[in-house]
């Protein structure tokens, strides 16, 4: 069962999600009906995976003790394995240039496909809140795997986050399964890329007896209607 924190009231159902990602992964993805959750830990961006210093004074603030509800969050750091989506209707030249722009493929779904197209049990979902990690003095959101820094604003993200505490089994971080066509609404292949890579991406989902539509996309053409 998904369950939800944060903003989610604010998304309609049929809200369209991406995730941007190498052709290699895709493929990884196709073949073998699971998607890669890295531990929030191991993300580039230093301050993921930590516990924001606004949490801690905005808990302090409070009129009861809060060392428990700390703890608590703390250890859903440390466990956190996080899936992260783009929220936009319609493609976004910046995530193609950065998480796709060679040889990239980009996942279109959607909210309500998300919360069928994944095969685990306990999913959490949630938008992530932009805040001032410092100094934060309004927060409607207390936990950190869907806390991240203003300036990481422009990525408008959606989050899917399985709580792992095996990190010796999984340190990396976790494959959740999928039902790819449950999930995946649309496949786009880059702008940048000739036609025929779009015919490789359509023949390998017909290997595997997959109907979902492939577009190329045009975000570039010169075409103007």
């Amino acid at each position: 069962m998904t369950k939800f924190v944060g903003k989610m009231t604010n998304l309609p159902p049929d809200a369209q999600v991406w995730r941007y990602l190498s052709l290699a992964t895709f493929i990884d993805i196709l073949q073998n009906g699971h998607m890669f959750f890295p531990r929030l830990q191991n993300f580039e961006d230093p301050y993921e995976g930590s516990m924001p210093m606004a949490v801690r004074n905005y808990l302090n603030r409070s009129l009861f003790p809060q060392d428990d509800l700390i703890e608590e969050l703390e250890s859903e750091i440390k466990t956190a394995c996080v899936g992260c989506w783009h929220i936009n209707n319609g493609e976004s030249a910046a995530m193609w240039k950065l998480y796709a722009h060679k040889s990239g493929v980009a996942i279109q779904s959607s909210l309500r496909r998300l919360g069928t197209g994944f095969r685990y049990e306990d999913l959490t979902m949630g938008c992530v809140d932009y805040i001032d990690f410092d100094n934060a003095r309004d927060l409607s959101n207390l936990h950190p795997a869907f806390l991240k820094r203003k300036s990481f604003s422009y990525e408008q993200e959606l989050r899917l986050v399985v709580y792992e505490p095996d990190q010796e089994r999984y340190k990396a971080g976790k494959y959740v399964p999928i039902v790819f066509e449950k999930l995946v609404e649309q496949v786009y292949v880059s702008p940048v890329e000739p036609p025929w890579l779009a015919e490789v991406v359509r023949k390998e989902l017909e290997q595997y007896a997959v109907a979902t539509e492939v577009i190329h996309s045009q975000l570039y053409s010169k075409t103007l209607t």
